[in-house]
């Protein structure tokens, strides 16, 4: 068969000096290849630049069955298949480590776990990779230097040839934000492991209103923390125990963690831009508290111990929830000019609450703004379910980019459909609205 010829050479970003943000304290992560297993390096594949010379040599004799070519000024990518990419020994080793050095690695496992990595203005964000690597906190004063800042700048500076995605920061400050966020990880650096999270949680409030003017709560930080809580906790319906609030692995956990998640949500990638409801900069804090909130209550459903892993994939799966909390004591309604989705399918108790949800946001319902967003979806869900956090994110999921606050004057026009479900809603009982809703999908499909 063919033997491997990359002629494209795409052109290679740099980065230097400043202008990278390592959403990460400096060597506070570390990882064992041999104790994991080598995971990365099981089927996943990575993308081969025209600079990855020893690799396409070690490439030579092989196939270009499993190369996928990209179009001019892009890097192609490598396909592997499990158990292992073809160059991992029956040792689980890299045999082009081994041979030839780390430096002749392709970029992408030079990078990895440090490549989830994006371009806002001319600044490179990098963070770890949300959830293949199963990195460990680096305890005390101690550091890694497999995520010293230091290393990695000096490996960025030679270019990244794979394509980078855009950021839609959560403010167009790009200078401050950055400037405000390393700030938050300086503070971090500081602070004691076992102090409780709440103190980090004030300093963040209290710095962002520092940075930004505009974003300054009315209330105090501990105030707006003690609503916050008070309001997060009616509609959990439930609470930690004090002992995993104060469970020094999540201590640790949030302390190292909090660049990385803070990084998630300023810095969004402009392809998840519209999935997730955009929060307020000076509510990140709160979201935040809310994540320890819920790792924690894992650990009383008895998450055995508390990692890197366990938390991104909490963060990640309660992310339609995590991001309304903060606005859950505000009264809210749908916005007029918009059909509300109400799904034709699925179990019939999910479905009822989110047509009670729908009912009860109306603007002719929340007239007089008696109602708070989260009465609202706690009455919508009975006390007792089995499995309410999955039935407030769903619910969540659901009044993304939906709604506005009370008394929000609304400019934009409502199509015809848009008025007669609105009407639909406010005149038929739950019963009516979820025959129809069955008769709309059996239409469709």
């Amino acid at each position: 068969m063919q033997s491997l010829e990359i002629n494209d050479r795409p052109t290679a970003t740099a980065a230097t000096g400043d202008r990278i943000y390592f959403a990460f304290l400096d060597g506070s992560l570390s990882y064992d290849c041999i104790d994991c297993g080598f995971q990365c390096c099981r089927g996943h594949g990575y993308a081969l630049s025209n600079d990855d010379i020893e690799t396409h040599r070690s490439l030579s004799d092989r196939s270009l069955l499993f190369v996928e070519k990209q179009s001019a000024g892009r890097p192609h990518l490598m396909h592997n298949c499990a158990p292992g990419c073809f160059f991992l020994t029956d040792e689980g080793r890299c045999r082009i480590h081994a041979e030839r050095g780390f430096d002749h690695k392709p970029e992408t496992c030079r990078l990895f776990p440090f490549n989830e990595i994006v371009t806002v203005g001319d600044f490179l964000v990098v963070a770890p990779h949300a959830s293949l690597c199963p990195l460990r906190f680096v305890e005390g004063a101690s550091t890694a230097p497999e995520s010293s800042h230091a290393i990695l700048r000096a490996e960025l500076g030679r270019g990244i040839s794979v394509p980078i995605p855009k950021s839609t920061p959560i403010l167009q400050d790009v200078n401050a934000l950055v400037d405000l966020e390393r700030a938050i990880s300086s503070t971090l650096k500081a602070q004691r492991f076992d102090a409780p999270y709440e103190q980090s949680i004030y300093q963040q409030i209290a710095a962002t209103a520092c940075y930004f003017s505009e974003e300054k709560n009315d209330e105090s930080p501990k105030e707006a923390v003690d609503a916050f809580l008070t309001s997060f906790r009616k509609l959990l319906g439930v609470w930690p125990s004090k002992e995993s609030e104060s469970n020094r692995q999540l201590a640790q956990a949030m302390r190292s963690m909090t660049p990385i998640l803070r990084s998630a949500l300023v810095f969004t990638r402009e392809s998840d831009a519209g999935r997730f409801e955009k929060p307020r900069l000076k509510d990140v804090p709160l979201i935040l508290l809310a994540v320890q909130k819920i790792a924690a209550l894992a650990i009383d459903a008895g998450m055995a111990s508390v990692s890197y892993q366990t938390v991104m994939k909490l963060f990640r799966t309660y992310q339609h929830l995590l991001r309304l909390a903060p606005q859950a004591r505000h009264s809210w309604q749908w916005r007029e000019d918009l059909q509300i989705s109400l799904p034709p399918s699925g179990s019939t108790d999910q479905r009822i609450r989110i047509i009670r949800t729908a009912k009860n946001l109306l603007r002719s319902n929340q007239a007089d703004a008696t109602l708070s967003l989260g009465e609202i979806v706690d009455q919508s869900i009975e006390p007792s379910d089995i499995g309410r956090l999955e039935a407030l994110n769903t619910i969540a999921g659901q009044l993304v980019g939906k709604i506005i606050r009370t008394q929000t004057p609304n400019t934009s026009r409502a199509s015809v459909r848009t008025k007669l479900q609105h009407w639909a809603l406010r005149t038929f009982d739950e019963t009516v609205l979820l025959n129809v809703t069955e008769l709309i999908g059996e239409k469709r499909s």
